[in-house]
This record gives structure tokens, C-alpha cells and sequence, in this order.
């Protein structure tokens, strides 16, 4: 099946404690949810800054491609488990392929609660996410970062450089952005 991995900078970072649900009505076994194509996941994890001390609630995850309630009610499952799970009032980063545009009603349960860091970042683009192998053409934005709880976003970036003089390394472009926190 999919998994929905977190990368971290053991340098700088460590894992407090993690965990992973399905995005289905029985999130805690697999399963498919509603009218999704696929088994979808979402992957948490509570990060410490090694240098401050700090902590903070990181989610990732792949919304189905196909199934239109499956992301809706994905993104909303994604919510509560977010609110149930941050007891503390860390600051949250919610990461993923959510195949969907900006201007999709899928983002209406993330309103008042988390911001799109491409729009209130200081420096950002407004490039394509998704490549599709070079055959994509256009602007298609559907891989996003959300947050809430951070000072400020400085920094929002689309990475479509070569790697390895690789012009794709992915169907996807790689995203990031700078929080402070």
C-alpha cells in the first residue's frame, strides 16, 4: 500500500513520538475511505527543535486523486485528528498531495485554522507543484504546506532546479518553506 513518510534533520530535529491513520470511517486499520480510489494515509509526528526546545505537530499525507467526497472528508478527518492529538497548542504543519486547486471547497474546514504558507510566505512564487514527468502543461498547483502557530513564513519555494542532472526527480516538484517560530 501508500505511505505517507516524514523526512527529518536529525541534527537539528528529533522525534518526540509519531503515528499514522487511514483516511477512511475506520482510520485506525487500513482501509479505503468513501469514494477514494486508493488506501490513503496521513503520518504525524511531534518534532522537538534540539537547539530551543521547542516542539511543534507535523502532518503529512496524500489525499485520493480520484474521489472527490474521499478528499473532503479526508482533509476534515485530517482536522479533528489534528485537534485531538494537539492538546498542547504546538504549532502545526500540514503537508501532502491533496490533488486538488487552490480554489477547491475542500479548503473550507482549514479556513480560520491553518494558512496556506505559499500566500503569507515574504518571498514566494506561484509556480506549478505538479509536473507530471514533464508532460504537464500550465500552472497546476496541488501539493501544499499549511501552519498555524508559527511568528512568520519568510520563505516559500517551488524547487524546479535539476538534481543530479535529473530534470525530474519526481511527477511532483519538491516544496518548502522557512517558519520561524
Amino acid at each position: 500500500g501508500e505511505y505517507t513518510a516524514i523526512f527529518w534533520n536529525k541534527k537539528t530535529m528529533k522525534k518526540v513520538k509519531w503515528g499514522m491513520f487511514w483516511l477512511s470511517d475506520t482510520p485506525e486499520k487500513p482501509s479505503k475511505g468513501w469514494d477514494a480510489d486508493c488506501l490513503r494515509t496521513a503520518t504525524w509526528a511531534v518534532m522537538k527543535h534540539k537547539k530551543s526546545g521547542k516542539e511543534l505537530l507535523f502532518v503529512n499525507t496524500h489525499l485520493d486523486h480520484k474521489g472527490t467526497e474521499a478528499r473532503k472528508k479526508g482533509l476534515a478527518l485530517i482536522m479533528s485528528k489534528i485537534e485531538q492529538l494537539n492538546t498542547s497548542g504546538l504549532p502545526v504543519v500540514l503537508t501532502g498531495d491533496f490533488n486538488a486547486n487552490p480554489d477547491s471547497p475542500i479548503f473550507a474546514v482549514l479556513d480560520g485554522k491553518m494558512e496556506n504558507t505559499r500566500k503569507i510566505a515574504g518571498n514566494t512564487d506561484n509556480k506549478s507543484t505538479f509536473n507530471g514527468w514533464g508532460k504537464e502543461k500550465g500552472v497546476k498547483i496541488i501539493d501544499y504546506i499549511y501552519v498555524s502557530g508559527f511568528s512568520s513564513c519568510p520563505e516559500y519555494r517551488t524547487v524546479t532546479e535539476k538534481y543530479n542532472d535529473r530534470k525530474f526527480v519526481s511527477d511532483h516538484y519538491p516544496i518548502v518553506s522557512r517558519l520561524i517560530f
